[in-house]
């Protein structure tokens, strides 16, 4: 049953290409970033490969029937899992630069995660798994771009985050 009946909302199909859109507006002002614009374009390209290949086989391999009882392709949620997938491209890209951006991008994530649930197009367990695909499919693009580019992997580089003077006013800390 759809517990939010007034909830008719349609942001969400255009929410989960929002962080993907922050992404290519930051590399754009040549914000530096991880990768270079070919290291990045690869690793999103297998990444949205994996996501694309998992969450449609999915969908017709399980064949569960949607809340609404529209169709039966509700597992896994694949507006979740794009936007969990972008969400991860943003942050592993400019995480570095504020715990603000992957903040926001994994907000802008859940709330599409959400929506497609108060929406009545999904399960909770749709949305969880699709957020899981979504990560899990950007972590092996970029594993793969890594090879490629005979770059070190992302999973052994150091952690970005550190509270300094520059960030702390984004935090509300008063490190002085």
């Amino acid at each position: 049953d759809n517990y939010v009946p007034d909830f008719h909302y349609t942001y969400d199909n255009y929410l989960q290409y929002f962080p993907a859109f922050a992404l290519v507006c930051v590399k754009s002002l040549n914000v530096e970033g991880r990768s270079t614009w070919g290291e990045m374009l690869v690793a999103d390209a297998f990444s949205i490969a994996i996501t694309s290949a998992l969450s449609n086989s999915l969908k017709v391999i399980v064949g569960r029937t949607r809340p609404d009882s529209y169709a039966t392709n509700s597992f896994p949620s694949g507006h979740t899992a794009v936007a969990f997938m972008t969400a991860t491209m943003l942050h592993y890209e400019y995480g570095h630069l504020s715990p603000l951006v992957s903040l926001s991008a994994y907000a802008t994530a859940t709330a599409v995660g959400v929506s497609r649930v108060l929406n009545d197009r999904h399960w909770v367990s749709d949305v969880a798994f699709g957020a899981g695909i979504g990560v899990l499919s950007t972590q092996i693009g970029y594993l793969i771009s890594d090879a490629i580019f005979n770059k070190k992997p992302l999973l052994e580089e150091k952690s970005y985050y550190t509270v300094d003077d520059d960030y702390s006013f984004m935090l509300g800390l008063d490190i002085s």
